[in-house]
């Protein structure tokens, strides 16, 4: 029996909506909708899965490093 499609709201809310808020591009990077790359402008590309708690601490690095961006 299937469930459907996995839809992390809770990582859309928290972490997808203030950085396109902020100005960065979230695209989606695959047909299950789970991974994003997140960029800005042509600057350079990070890609994180939507269900993974410890790399948000790796994102949160990745755009304080690349584009000075602290996101609480």
């Amino acid at each position: 029996m299937s469930r459907g499609k996995h839809y992390n709201v809770k990582f859309n809310n928290k972490v997808i909506k203030p950085l396109m808020k902020n100005g960065f591009e979230c695209k989606i990077s695959c047909k299950n909708g789970n991974k994003f790359w997140i960029f800005r402008d042509n600057g350079p590309r990070y890609m994180v899965h939507s269900g993974g708690g410890e790399k948000i601490y790796e994102l949160k690095r990745f755009l304080k490093d690349h584009y000075n961006y602290d996101f609480i």
